[in-house]
């Protein structure tokens, strides 16, 4: 008996190939950005949700939740550089996630996006096994951008600044010293 054609018309099967088979999809128009991790590109004449991996930018688009610091900065910056620009994806071990978003590494321009947004402090390595291929070289950026203070580093997390005191006050310090 032969099986029916897949509703999707092949498309899943052909993203759940074992990594030898297809670890490189070149040439991918970005067709928008959802979020700072999450980008749109158009795949054999559909759009397929691509989640970068190895990184989590703070979070813009879940409604029951606050938006979440450097969210906004985030989404725009991987806006600003892959918007209706081309991409080459590379998949790793797991290839799409439990919501059906492709997993990837995201390459643009001869970089490696995923690294350029923890470089840039836009998000935070995130390594979740089987998908450890450029753990490392994120770690080494978050460490980098962290101790750099460059974007959420400084926005979000780094250590309230001293209030500045008002003048007089320093001259009647100085003046309290000089007697």
């Amino acid at each position: 008996m032969l099986a029916a054609p897949p509703a999707d018309g092949g498309v899943a099967r052909r993203w759940s190939r074992a990594p030898s088979e297809k670890t490189h999809i070149r040439g991918r128009y970005v067709s928008r950005v959802i979020d700072g991790d999450t980008i749109e590109v158009r795949v054999g004449g559909d759009s397929r949700a691509v989640r970068l991996i190895g990184i989590e930018a703070p979070e813009t688009i879940d409604e029951s939740r606050p938006t979440e610091c450097y969210g906004p900065e985030a989404a725009e910056q991987t806006s600003f550089r892959l918007e209706g620009d081309r991409v080459r994806l590379e998949l790793d071990i797991d290839k799409e996630d439990d919501d059906g978003s492709l997993l990837a590494y995201v390459w643009h321009r001869g970089s490696l996006f995923n690294r350029a947004l923890v470089s840039g402090g836009y998000a935070t390595v995130s390594s979740l096994r089987p998908n450890l291929r450029y753990s490392d070289l994120f770690a080494q950026a978050q460490r980098t951008a962290k101790a750099s203070r460059r974007g959420m580093w400084d926005a979000c997390f780094a250590p309230p600044k001293p209030a500045l005191k008002p003048k007089s006050e320093l001259k009647e310090k100085r003046e309290l010293h000089k007697r």
